[in-house]
This record gives structure tokens, C-alpha cells and sequence, in this order.
């Protein structure tokens, strides 16, 4: 998957542009690392979508979704877990950057599952609705992640490393984007991809927010 790689690389590039901060502990570290491997599937998800009209583009897309929502929870709900403190972020008074945090998860959430046939269906009427309300909420999720992310200020500690971050989580996905629909202007049709398997997948990000934590504690 080209996309997840080259997003992955930019991301891994911002964290660590413009000098280290102290580390927050190796399960702090984690769980962020947890949020970042989210983003870059959320983005991912633009950079390498086609309509999924085919069975197999159908289980690509809806696979990386679930990919998605499983770290995010996993980031939110194990944050909550290691500091209980954090709990204070819930409150309506909480900075703006964690209520996009939370507005991004519960989007999220309504964004994987409301892509099934039968919550589709009551949520959305016809397909066309469905695919024009899909597309508005994915990228309100990105902007939201990304002000949660830059608004911290956890990582992202320089403009520059903001910028990076910015074009791997924002950039990328609007430019294949647009790629694809200049690419079915002049009739191209895309080539059929195999669905991925989404525990490898998850497996992976994981494992690669493991070496993230290490990086920032050793």
C-alpha cells in the first residue's frame, strides 16, 4: 500500500523534526504513537480509495475503517486509562484541540459504522446521499485530527514540523484524490486491489507505534 507508506514516512518525519522534546514514558508515548498510526490510516484511506464499487475495493475501504476506529479507541481509551487526570478533557470547558479530538472519535465511529448496508440505509436514503455525506464527515475527521494533533503541541513543536505533518495527514489525500478524478476524465479505469488483511494491518501499526515509544525513550 503506497499511500500508508508514504504518509507514514511524513508523519514519522514531522515527530521528529526540529530537535526531541523529553519523552512522556514508554506507555504515554505509545498510546500517542496509537493516534499518529490512526491518522496515517484515516489518510490512507483517501490517498488509496477508488469508488468501491468492486467486492474487493468494498472490503479494502471498509478494512481500513475499522483499522482506524480500533486505534483511535485504543489511543483515547488507553490514555484514559494511564492518567485518570485526563478525564477533565471530557468537560465542555476541555481545550479546543481535545474537543476535536473527542468530536473526531464520535464521527469516526459514525463514519465506520454507518458505511453498512442497514444503518446505511436509515441514516442516508440512497447511495448518492450516502456517498456525498461520507465524504464531507472523512474529511471533517481529518481536520479535526489534525487541529487535535498540532494544537497539542506534543510533537508538532515547530512550524516546519507542523507543515510536514499537515501535508502527509491533508496533502497527500486530496492531491490522489484529485488525481483519481482526473484520471477518470480521460476514462481510465483503476486496476482492482486486493483487499488487505486488516489484523496484519493493525498488527503492524502497532508495531509500529512500539518503535515510535522506543525511539522517543531511549
Amino acid at each position: 500500500m503506497p499511500g500508508i507508506v508514504a504518509i507514514v514516512g511524513l508523519i514519522s518525519a514531522s515527530v521528529f523534526l526540529g530537535g526531541r522534546l523529553p519523552a512522556g514514558g514508554w506507555l504515554w508515548d505509545l498510546l500517542n504513537g496509537i493516534g499518529l498510526s490512526a491518522c496515517a490510516v484515516l489518510a490512507a484511506i483517501g490517498w488509496e480509495a477508488e469508488s468501491p464499487a468492486r467486492a474487493a475495493g468494498m472490503d479494502r475501504h471498509t478494512g481500513l475503517g475499522v483499522v482506524a476506529l480500533l486505534l483511535v479507541l485504543g489511543h483515547a481509551v488507553g490514555l484514559l486509562v494511564y492518567d485518570p487526570v485526563l478525564l477533565e478533557y471530557l468537560r465542555p470547558t476541555a481545550p479546543g484541540y481535545m474537543l476535536c479530538g473527542l468530536g473526531a472519535l464520535a464521527a469516526l465511529a459514525l463514519l465506520t459504522l454507518g458505511s453498512y448496508p442497514r444503518p446505511r440505509r436509515r441514516l442516508y436514503g440512497n447511495h448518492r446521499r450516502f456517498r456525498l455525506w461520507h465524504r464531507l464527515t472523512w474529511l471533517a475527521v481529518l481536520l479535526a485530527l489534525a487541529w487535535h494533533v498540532i494544537g497539542s503541541g506534543f510533537y508538532l513543536h515547530t512550524p516546519l514540523a507542523a507543515v510536514v505533518f499537515a501535508s502527509a495527514v491533508m496533502g497527500l489525500p486530496l492531491y490522489a484524490y484529485a488525481a483519481r478524478r482526473a484520471s477518470a476524465g480521460r476514462g481510465a479505469v483503476p486496476k482492482p486491489q486486493a483487499a488487505p488483511s486488516w489484523p496484519a494491518l493493525l498488527a503492524s501499526l502497532l508495531l509500529l507505534a512500539a518503535a515510535f515509544s522506543a525511539a522517543r525513550n531511549l
